[in-house]
């Protein structure tokens, strides 16, 4: 595969995969907020894991915190902010869902629009258009739908969607690459390359026009997250070790 395939397929991949996800989790970057723990909510529980450093997993249900299967004796304070931190969370799970629906949606529209591009005739370029907006319909109804939101699960859905469509899109260009390479048309295929390292100016252009009304979407959530993030530190509880849960921390730079 020629080097600026390569390029290209890396380029698509992180533009598709990094924006979706950052409100389905204590972080969010309008905020300053950054957290180690992945979160899930399920309709009975929150729970929080992380893959390094301690406690692993952090359960959250009804005024009750468990770490690492043990539960922690809490204070009435203590349980009250645990029962306000769980309350927030819920409180926020629509706007975390509509973000997450509308950064996939317009992560679809990137990979949709350069496919479009990259075809070689309309008909393929409507079969691909097609593809993709049932992957996008399959992935919003499956988000919209489900009483569990997991950031883990909802970034393998997607990144699984994605790998099939970007398989896809790579080997259309592949073989464009291939046939231009045997006709020895040194023009065809400065233009493919060209367009090819175009992309990433089309998808931020797509990025752009979109996302306006998504970061203040995003943005209008930071008042609760702070809350979040001041009962969190008001907590009295200590972990085994005698150190505070701390569940967030300022957006590392």
């Amino acid at each position: 595969m020629p080097p600026f395939i390569q390029t290209f397929v890396t380029m698509v991949l992180l533009s598709v995969a990094a924006p979706s996800f950052a409100a389905v989790s204590f972080s969010t970057d309008d905020c300053d907020i950054h957290s180690d723990y992945a979160l899930t909510i399920e309709p009975d529980r929150l729970v929080m894991t992380k893959k390094d450093g301690s406690p692993a997993k952090l359960v959250i249900s009804e005024g009750t915190l468990v770490a690492d299967g043990r539960k922690l004796a809490l204070s009435a304070n203590d349980r009250e902010r645990v029962l306000g931190i769980e309350r927030g969370v819920r409180e926020l799970e629509p706007d975390i869902k509509a973000i997450a629906r509308e950064a996939i949606a317009i992560a679809l529209e990137a990979v949709t629009e350069v496919s479009a591009s990259f075809a070689d005739n309309p008909q393929d370029a409507r079969e691909a258009a097609i593809k993709i907006q049932r992957s996008a319909a399959e992935l919003d109804a499956h988000i919209a739908g489900t009483d569990t939101i997991s950031e883990v699960e909802v970034e393998a859905f997607v990144g699984n969607t994605v790998s099939a469509l970007i398989g896809d899109l790579v080997g259309n260009i592949a073989a464009q690459a291939v046939k231009v390479a045997f006709s020895g048309d040194d023009k065809a295929a400065a233009e493919l390359e060209a367009r090819a390292n175009g992309i990433d100016q089309k998808v931020e252009e797509i990025a752009e026009k979109r996302s306006a009304v998504l970061e203040q979407r995003a943005t209008a959530m930071c008042p609760k997250f702070r809350n979040l993030q001041r009962l969190e530190r008001e907590l009295e509880v200590r972990l085994p070790n005698g150190q505070p849960l701390w569940l967030t921390s300022e957006k590392k730079t």
